[in-house]
């Protein structure tokens, strides 16, 4: 009987993430890994900008968050908090 143990680490930095962004980005360079998908493969996908084009959703299973890092300089916070304010009054 034999094992083996295989681990991937990837650091994926962002001012924010989507849901599931990161397990959608594992699954599809898991693709490409296991030589389903070419590189060219996954620049269409992007290309696309549709969910649907790109590799499947790894399962959170095995996938652990390490770090959260903050900025030390509070008009960088406030500057992105700003961003993603909805304006005052106005309803989506």
């Amino acid at each position: 009987m034999s094992f083996f143990l295989l681990l991937f680490f990837f650091d994926a930095r962002a001012r924010s993430f989507l849901h599931h962004q990161v397990r959608n980005m594992a699954g599809t360079l898991k693709l490409v890994g296991l030589g389903r998908w070419h590189p060219d493969d996954v620049a269409r996908a992007l290309a696309a900008r549709d969910r649907r084009d790109g590799g499947p959703t790894a399962p959170a299973e095995g996938l652990y968050l390490v770090e959260v890092r903050y900025s030390d300089r509070p008009e960088e916070i406030q500057r992105s908090v700003n961003r993603w304010q909805p304006e005052r009054g106005r309803v989506d």
